[in-house]
């Protein structure tokens, strides 16, 4: 796989890793309508807040979007993203892309992981027609993701059909867009990675790679049924898989959330409307975005 694509795909699929791979089968859409959909509402005195859980990576099929969402950006003052990747600076992408995905100084991920992660990457790397040492400056955390946008892309998702890109293309030169987080925030986050942590990431991520398929379905599934607790279910059984990634989950989710929801408190302070979109995975749970809100003492309803 050509260094340069492998870039490009990460750069548009980076929220959705950080989600840790909340992504969705359009073609496992129920025929019927759902009652509800992953789009929340509360409101303050002067403001209003719509927060919608995103699919960052999908297919054509996928749309139109349930008419609720739709009405809902309409009505809004300001789109809300994770990250506006429209805006992102490539000379600002290469520098911090090399500075914190690969090691530049000969030094190689064959020495911050063990044996067991190491045999797995080679393995799976070869049955993808890859040489392990052509990927070797990778790092741990990287070759992941990497590997996790290959997969994706050969069962035919497509970052540009995401929700965050579909509502990007929309807003373009129609409503004001603000970030609720930044490239060098969330690139920073995976490099404060310790090499334990790397490993163990790199090794999860290989391990559940066969099953891909049947995961997104199940997660999609969910999706379009609105239902967040089964969603909370399963993104937590992964992490009950592998109890010494807590760490992980914690700088992934449990501390992004807090912060995230600090910002969306600060624009129910306002006298505007808004429309946020978020990772899926950000709004369930208990340290979720909605039970975080919840917990302030606001009153969300699910459309």
């Amino acid at each position: 796989m050509p260094i340069k694509l492998i870039k490009k795909l990460f750069l548009k699929t980076l929220p959705l890793f950080l989600s840790l791979v909340i992504v969705f089968n359009p073609l496992a859409q129920p025929e019927q309508k759902s009652s509800k959909t992953f789009l929340w509402e509360t409101k303050s005195n002067q403001s209003k807040i719509y927060i919608l859980g995103s699919i960052h990576l999908a297919k054509d099929s996928l749309y139109p979007l349930d008419e609720r969402i739709e009405k809902a950006y309409l009505e809004s003052d300001y789109l809300v993203v994770e990250i506006n990747i429209n805006d992102l600076d490539p000379t600002e992408i290469q520098e911090r892309f090399l500075k914190v995905g690969m090691y530049l100084d000969g030094d190689t991920f064959k020495n911050h992981i063990s044996s067991e992660t190491y045999d797995l990457a080679a393995k799976k790397l070869a049955d993808l027609g890859i040489d392990v040492a052509y990927m070797g400056f990778y790092k741990p955390w990287f070759l992941a993701i990497s590997l996790v946008t290959l997969e994706l892309v050969k069962l035919g998702f497509d970052p540009q059909k995401g929700i965050d890109q579909y509502f990007l293309n929309k807003a373009k030169g129609q409503k004001p867009i603000l970030e609720l987080e930044s490239l060098k925030y969330q690139l920073d986050l995976f490099g404060s990675f310790t090499d334990q942590e790397q490993d163990l990431f790199l090794l999860s991520t290989l391990s559940d790679l066969d099953i891909l398929q049947s995961e997104v379905d199940n997660m999609f599934a969910t999706w379009q049924r609105g239902d967040a607790q089964a969603l909370s279910e399963l993104m937590y059984k992964s992490f009950e898989k592998y109890p010494q990634t807590k760490s992980i989950y914690y700088k992934l989710f449990t501390k992004r959330n807090k912060e995230m929801v600090s910002k969306i408190e600060k624009y129910l302070g306002s006298d505007k409307t808004y429309f946020v979109v978020v990772g899926a995975g950000h709004l369930v749970g208990d340290k979720g975005i909605i039970a975080l809100l919840r917990e302030k003492g606001y009153q969300l309803n699910q459309l």
